[in-house]
């Protein structure tokens, strides 16, 4: 898994930023129930998870039902867990993005999607925001 690479790296070179960015479940895809694995092989796989989640800068998924289940194991950072909906226009109006926007909105009295002008320097004001 590209996971476990991450992970690796992580290890060798920490001060090396890592998203870990996951597409499908882990332990809950659907295929674990058509093959069946020993237990060894289960707690493995959910150790191998949890270190992933736990060890990495930041955890990006497809939508609000995948950020969920990656929330509620590891619920002590579960801060770090957002979510880019697949086939979404503006990705600033995600989870990442959208609650800097509002922020910036409400504290400039201005609206996104006013016009190009607006839109481009609040992309910009919360993407450097973000990243503070």
């Amino acid at each position: 898994s590209t996971h476990l690479i991450g992970l690796e790296i992580k290890k060798r070179y920490p001060h090396i930023k890592w998203l870990a960015d996951f597409r499908d479940p882990w332990t809950e895809v659907y295929y674990n129930t058509l093959f069946k694995k020993n237990k060894r092989a289960e707690n493995k796989d959910r150790s191998l998870e949890l270190e992933v989640l736990e060890k990495s800068d930041l955890v990006l998924t497809i939508g609000p039902s995948m950020k969920e289940l990656l929330e509620n194991k590891i619920p002590h950072q579960k801060e770090k867990v957002h979510s880019i909906l697949n086939g979404f226009d503006d990705n600033y109006k995600t989870d990442l993005f959208w609650p800097i926007i509002e922020q910036l909105e409400y504290r400039l009295g201005v609206k996104y999607n006013l016009n190009n002008e607006i839109t481009k320097s609040l992309r910009i004001i919360a993407d450097h925001l973000f990243r503070v």
